[in-house]
């Protein structure tokens, strides 16, 4: 299995290049650039989400604690003293800091459904749905967003994958296999919810068609 830094390095790079040839391309705008650098090299560490105490798992909770804090404080939905705001962010913070990501390492399993197809369908689905409804991104933008970490997100699972051949002696790992799969057999509940949140996702994307008339444009 490739490191953390290997993976990052990957990510950042692929998606530097991706997003540079659409600049180039005049399919994005500058501004859209960077976000899609973003998005493209999260999405490269992704995958190892699943691995407990690993970076991604560290900064993925990290990061929804601090969003989900500053939701209530910023955008509260009843308008109430900001003292009881305050209050209210530090159970938020510590439910999802510490216990929800103590749940989520107890009942996912490194190299499940995460290393997957499906998981990268629906990464790349869910973020074109999210920067279409959420942050107002043209339809075409959306999925070329949805596109890079689509790239990125399997790059991470085929560099897993190489890495559990041994070229020296050419032989398989036990690992192989288990980087890039279709989806899991073995974890059937975890497997269904991810079809079911994947269909969501797909059913939330902008129409193709924009970007079918840009791409035919070029």
């Amino acid at each position: 299995m490739a490191n953390f830094n290997t993976h990052l390095i990957l990510s950042t790079t692929l998606s530097t290049a991706l997003a540079a040839g659409l600049l180039s391309g005049q399919l994005i705008t500058f501004p859209a650039t960077p976000l899609l650098i973003l998005l493209g090299t999260l999405a490269g560490i992704l995958p190892d989400l699943d691995l407990p105490h690993s970076v991604p798992n560290r900064l993925f909770f990290a990061l929804l604690s601090l969003l989900a804090t500053l939701s209530i404080v910023l955008y509260p939905p009843y308008p109430l003293p900001i003292w009881l705001l305050l209050l209210l962010s530090i159970p938020t913070y510590l439910l999802i800091e510490y216990i929800s990501s103590h749940l989520f390492d107890k009942f996912t399993v490194h190299r499940g459904n995460f290393h997957s197809l499906l998981a990268a369908a629906c990464c790349a689905l869910g973020t074109t749905a999210l920067l279409f409804h959420a942050f107002s991104l043209s339809a075409s933008t959306a999925w070329l967003a949805g596109g890079i970490t689509l790239s990125t997100y399997l790059a991470h699972c085929l560099t897993d994958e190489f890495s559990s051949i041994n070229f020296r002696q050419w032989r398989l790992k036990s690992s192989f296999g288990t980087a890039c799969k279709l989806f899991s057999l073995r974890y059937k509940i975890s497997t269904l919810l991810l079809m079911l949140m994947t269909g969501i996702a797909f059913y939330a994307t902008p129409p193709f068609s924009e970007i079918s008339t840009l791409m035919k444009s070029l």
